[in-house]
């Protein structure tokens, strides 16, 4: 596997891992790993949580974690991407908790 294709996997495993962690849910936990596997490969992708507001997930957060998993490898951010993108969503819950 070329190496621009393992750091998009990352991308796309590291978002889902930590939705997962912020939403306190797996993502299709009530399937066999080879039927998520399947739905992930034919383009299913998990919907916006109910509980995405009250952990920090806005819409426009939202549409960022879709982003990481594109279909499409190469319209996947970066890994860089992806930092800067946290480090501006925590400066700004900390600005919220300040005010």
């Amino acid at each position: 596997m070329p190496a621009t294709e393992l750091k998009a996997t990352d991308v796309f495993a590291f978002v889902m891992f930590a939705v997962e962690v912020s939403i306190g849910r797996i993502f299709f936990e009530d399937e066999t790993q080879a039927t998520s596997v399947i739905q992930i490969l034919r383009g299913d992708r998990p919907k916006m949580p109910e509980n995405a507001q009250e952990v920090g997930l806005t819409g426009e957060m939202w549409e960022f974690v879709e982003s990481c998993w594109q279909r499409d490898p190469d319209k996947r951010p970066t890994v860089e991407e992806i930092v800067t993108v946290l480090r501006r969503s925590f400066i700004m819950m900390f600005i919220c908790l300040l005010s």
